[in-house]
Order: C-alpha cells, then sequence, then structure tokens
C-alpha cells in the first residue's frame, strides 16, 4: 500500500508542475517569436549590423559624431522589409534610442566610442549572438512571460543559471498581428 501511495503522490507531483509550465498560446507564440529572431539575428547579425547609423561630424569615424538619419532610415526600410519579428514599436523604440544618442553626442563631442554604440543593442552584451541563443535555448533558462491584460504587450522574463549565479533577462513585444518584439533582449538587477 505504501509504494501505491508514493507511486500516486509522484505522479500527482508530476502531473502538477507540468501543468504549471504549461503555456498558453499566446505565451507559445511570444516563446517562439523571440527564439526565431535570436535564431535568425545569430545567423544575420553582419547584415543587420552593417547599417553605419553614425558618423563623423567633421572627420569620417571620428568625434564629434551625428546620428545619419539617411542610412536610419535605410535601416528601417530593411527591418521592414526583411524582418517581420521586429514590430513597429521596435523602429519607434529605436528613433527615440537614435534621438538620445544625438544628445549624448552634443554633451560629450569628444567621446571617442559612441555612446550606445558599443555594445550588441539586439543581445543587449559585446558577446557573439551565439552566446544570447544558448541562452534562450538552455533548458536551465526559465522563461516568465506576461501578457497584459488587454493583450497587446507582453514582458518576457528569462532566468539563466550559471554555477552559483543566475543571469536575467526582459524583452518587451508588443501584438502587431503576430507577436513582435518592440524592445530587444537586455540584462536586468
Amino acid at each position: 500500500m505504501k509504494h501505491i501511495t508514493l507511486f500516486t503522490l509522484y505522479t500527482l507531483a508530476t502531473l502538477f508542475i507540468a501543468s504549471a509550465q504549461k503555456l498558453s498560446k499566446d505565451q507559445q507564440d511570444i516563446k517562439n517569436a523571440v527564439t526565431s529572431f535570436y535564431k535568425w539575428y545569430q545567423k544575420n547579425d553582419h547584415t543587420i549590423n552593417s547599417f553605419k547609423l553614425y558618423k563623423g561630424k567633421k572627420k569620417k569615424d571620428l568625434p564629434p559624431y551625428v546620428i545619419d538619419w539617411k542610412e536610419v532610415d535605410r535601416y528601417f526600410s530593411y527591418i521592414r522589409k526583411n524582418v517581420p519579428l521586429l514590430g513597429e514599436a521596435f523602429i519607434e523604440n529605436e528613433k527615440k534610442f537614435f534621438k538620445n544618442a544625438e544628445k549624448e553626442f552634443i554633451k560629450d563631442p569628444e567621446d571617442e566610442i559612441a555612446p550606445g554604440f558599443d555594445y550588441d543593442r539586439f543581445t543587449g552584451s559585446q558577446e557573439d549572438p551565439k552566446y544570447t541563443v544558448d541562452i534562450l535555448l538552455d533548458k536551465k533558462s526559465t522563461w516568465s512571460i506576461s501578457v497584459a491584460p488587454d493583450g497587446k504587450t507582453a514582458k518576457v522574463l528569462i532566468n539563466h543559471k550559471i554555477s552559483s549565479d543566475t543571469e536575467k533577462f526582459r524583452i518587451e513585444l508588443d501584438k502587431e498581428g503576430s507577436w513582435r518584439i518592440a524592445k530587444p533582449i537586455e540584462a536586468v538587477q
């Protein structure tokens, strides 16, 4: 009788854990959108990062810097045409980023490194994109996906356990027909 009771408890606990981890359709679509984008990005980062979004105001590639708005428009056209997992909310957030970057260029015109361009904005790091994809796909990573009550926005928190530490990341999405990334992955405290 003890064996049946222990077996029953084990089975119930396993079913409870499995049902707790089951994702809704929206949550699964969100997870698929995020992982699909980063798999795409891992293979295409060189193309999307080939846009020279800022330039030297007086001399090529030297401070003071300015945003090259014509190149930014080409970059947005590329995204709209080739990267369906990035939506209009992403482009609006990028516009804000570029406007703030230009303000920073004015504040510190002699800064050798253009602020905000010294890391990969799609992965939030200076690591190879494979590092981010590996985190997203790692079985040790836990995903917490919350959809706003209106069903139009979502936040994804990813905890990635490495030895005794946990790295934490956030991604924001908007529903623009389908789920699209509004703000790419960023490390959080």
